[in-house]
């Protein structure tokens, strides 16, 4: 077999605090048959200038400066640039373990796979302790193998985001997949659900080599989007979920529908909630007829839900009261006077 090469794809925006460690582990690869893609979004801070002087020391590291975009257009740009047969996305704040390349390279020495996936670990800026996640190492090709590996990475946190993968760039480029420019989140699920439709085999290291990093000062606050956002994603997020399990003939695995219709369930809930902030408000009536088509899907008892605020929205949906909701929210201050 040819020897793989594999880009990797990083955006870049005003990232200069993490930015030494996230290339660094980069270079710290046992596996070196790569190219990175340093995108730099319109950066304001010395992000360009630390980008520009790693691609001075290595030649496999190329950067390219665009004007501010957006995560999805920084990792277009990306996908629209690479040679590789291969494709990883990395975010500038995560770092990967050294063996992260050589995992993935060892499975397509044996294997043609269209998408690996490796375990990861959620960190925090703070002393809270590390969540991680993994799987043992298999190989999905048939139908029935798919169909049993996909619910097992969705129940595991390892399916919707686009790091921790390895990609065929065939694929992508053969089927114009893209990052969704209009939206800023959700953007992973689009993407890795649209290519996860596309795949004929699946492979899984249990190797944990990616590190999301969630710093302390990014959580300090948490910007709300608007409703008809909020239900273009959640809207598109479904349906591409449902061609899945159509696929997979899935929808037998009342677990995994659960899972699906949770989801759905709970960014409804989100978006609706968008609807009592004062930059996004919806008057009464459409606030009723929302919470109404909510309160009628039958799902809405099956949902495990931690969050006390949100377990009350449930109460009061499961029994239809949503004039009660609607005062509750707009007790919290959320909303308008209307």
């Amino acid at each position: 077999m040819d020897r793989i090469l594999i880009s990797i794809i990083v955006p870049v925006y005003n990232a200069h605090k993490y930015l030494h460690k996230c290339i660094d582990s980069i270079l710290n690869q046992t596996f070196l048959d790569f190219e990175v893609l340093l995108i730099d979004d319109g950066s304001k801070d010395t992000s360009a200038e630390i980008c520009d002087e790693y691609a001075l020391k290595d030649n496999r590291f190329k950067v390219c400066h665009i004007p501010n975009s957006g995560v999805s257009a920084a990792r277009n740009k990306g996908i629209e640039l690479a040679s590789g047969t291969h494709i990883a996305f990395i975010d500038a704040d995560d770092w990967i373990e050294n063996v992260f390349l050589e995992r993935f390279d060892e499975i397509l020495n044996y294997d043609k796979i269209d998408l690996i996936v490796c375990g990861y670990c959620y960190e925090y800026g703070s002393n809270k302790p590390q969540q991680c996640y993994s799987l043992p190492n298999q190989k999905a090709k048939t139908k029935t193998q798919l169909g049993a590996v996909i619910p097992e990475l969705e129940y595991n946190r390892m399916l919707s985001s686009v790091w921790g993968k390895l990609y065929r760039r065939d694929i992508i480029v053969n089927n114009k997949l893209s990052f969704d420019t209009t939206i800023s989140f959700g953007e992973d699920t689009i993407f890795t659900w649209s290519y996860l439709f596309l795949v004929n085999s699946i492979a899984v290291t249990d190797t944990i080599g990616y590190h999301y990093v969630q710093y302390d000062e990014l959580t300090l606050t948490k910007k709300v989007y608007g409703y008809d956002i909020t239900k273009k994603i959640k809207d598109k997020s479904y349906e591409l979920r449902m061609e899945v399990l159509e696929k997979y003939d899935l929808f037998s695995n009342k677990k995994f529908l659960n899972a699906i219709q949770g989801e759905y369930i709970m960014m409804s809930i989100l978006a609706n909630l968008s609807m009592y902030d004062l930059a996004f408000r919806k008057e009464r009536k459409e606030r009723y007829e929302n919470w109404l088509e909510l309160a009628n899907n039958a799902h809405i008892n099956e949902m495990y839900i931690q969050s006390r605020f949100i377990k009350t929205v449930q109460f009061l949906l499961l029994y239809k009261q949503i004039n009660v909701l609607d005062l509750v929210l707009k007790s919290r201050n959320l909303i308008i006077g209307k």
